[in-house]
């Protein structure tokens, strides 16, 4: 157990997560066990819970039923949305203990402590330089295949870089200075 803002924390030993209760904290542990007990028969995603195959399930159903007020965004769980609203916000709850940076998201303050860690999990199979997430490495294997693996929603271009598809993504929205 850690204290981080004056708070209690229960840090994963295996992923470094994260947990303010204990409940969670052992529900999470369990994601690490060697045999997931479910399956998603749509993808094959392994689960070690039967709630988490459930709620994964929703992923497939396209339904989204939590939708931001502000912007109408719509996302598959509410934890989700209420993250999201924290752009309108702009409340930063997460801290990183080197620098001070403060994070929206708990998830995006993991992978900037990847920064000071140095750590880089994510090993490209063809010339073995680490990534410290995976979608920068998925963008990396395309410079080596010249897969375009980003595409746009609303037109039939695509891109090798997910930053080539936001810049074309600001003509259709008229965002271009």
């Amino acid at each position: 157990m850690r204290q981080i803002c004056g708070e209690k924390r229960y840090e994963c030993e295996i992923c470094g997560k994260l947990f303010k209760q204990v409940t969670w904290f052992k529900k999470h542990r369990q994601v690490h066990r060697q045999e997931p007990l479910y399956e998603c028969e749509i993808c094959g995603r392994p689960f070690c819970t039967q709630a988490k195959l459930r709620q994964h399930s929703i992923t497939h159903s396209g339904k989204k039923p939590y939708r931001c007020q502000l912007c109408s965004k719509a996302y598959t769980r509410l934890p989700y949305l209420k993250a999201h609203m924290r752009c309108h916000t702009g409340e930063k709850p997460y801290q990183c203990e080197q620098c001070g940076q403060r994070f929206a998201i708990q998830n995006y303050l993991t992978t900037h402590q990847k920064i000071h860690s140095g750590e880089g999990p994510y090993e490209c199979h063809i010339c073995e330089k680490k990534f410290r997430v995976h979608y920068t490495l998925k963008g990396h294997i395309a410079t080596h295949t010249g897969e375009k693996v980003h595409k746009c929603t609303l037109c039939e271009k695509s891109y090798a870089h997910l930053s080539g598809l936001n810049r074309h993504s600001k003509r259709h929205t008229g965002d271009m200075l």
